[in-house]
């Protein structure tokens, strides 16, 4: 992530700009060519598009797949989501 961040400055500006809006975790994806944040809610993430799109960004608020998994007891994260109930 770094090393592609300092090849291509726009994944660092567009990492900032996600951060702006309060987005606590933000990626990319692959090899780089999407930046992407996660979000609490739908509704937030009308918000932010919105905004991003204002100010000239393709913004896409897509629902993830659905998934589930744990992490065994002996590592403190526990991580479950299900995202079914998004439009």
């Amino acid at each position: 992530s770094y090393l592609l961040e300092e090849s291509y400055p726009e994944i660092k500006k567009m990492k900032k700009e996600l951060a702006t809006y309060g987005i606590k975790y933000i990626n990319i994806s692959g090899s780089g060519p999407t930046v992407y944040g996660i979000i609490e809610s739908q509704e937030e993430g009308k918000k932010i598009i919105t905004r991003l799109r204002e100010k000239g960004y393709f913004a896409q608020l897509v629902k993830p797949i659905s998934h589930a998994y744990k992490i065994t007891e002996e590592h403190s994260l526990v991580y479950e989501y299900s995202y079914r109930d998004w439009v």
